[in-house]
């Protein structure tokens, strides 16, 4: 595929966890799903957000810093059923899914606690980062599923606001 970012298109291919720049090769590891994303480059971790994505054109933060990145030829499969042991699916909108894979370091709320929009509910390590996790609205928390110190997949349900 072909990435254009600043201006200056790249020839990028991927290939499970090393990814081809210009034919220069680099391991990759991804976590997260959506729109936040923690990636692993040899030693270095990039914190990457997508803000918007209207193919071809995605808007990305790196770090704190904002891209407009121009994405051609990229395939994406379509995604598998849920993997074994996650939790169960909930559509309710206060569901709060783990958007990556982690250890809880600390869970700030109870179950009956009254909770703003953007309130913090735990505390989330991934790859040796700590993310904050908020409150995608106001309301009572109806349930914590999880505890310090567990382990969490990508998708687990972690908290309920209603």
């Amino acid at each position: 595929m072909k990435i254009t970012i600043g201006g200056r298109t790249y020839q990028v291919d991927a290939e499970g966890e090393q990814v081809v720049v210009e034919g220069e090769s680099f391991p990759v590891r991804v976590e997260g799903s959506r729109s936040l994303y923690m990636a692993r480059v040899h030693d270095r971790v990039f914190r990457i957000q997508v803000r918007d994505a209207c193919p071809p054109t995605v808007q990305l933060v790196v770090d704190g810093i904002p891209y407009e990145v121009v994405v051609e030829g990229l395939v994406v499969s379509p995604r598998r059923g849920p993997a074994v042991g996650k939790a169960p699916a909930t559509k309710a909108p206060g569901a709060v899914k783990a958007q990556m894979t982690g250890k809880v370091v600390s869970v700030r709320v109870k179950v009956g606690e009254r909770v703003a929009e953007g309130d913090l509910l735990l505390v989330l390590e991934a790859m040796k980062m700590e993310n904050e996790i908020h409150a995608p609205l106001g309301g009572v928390v109806k349930q914590v599923a999880v505890a310090p110190g567990a382990q969490v997949a990508l998708g687990d349900l972690l908290v309920v606001v209603e």
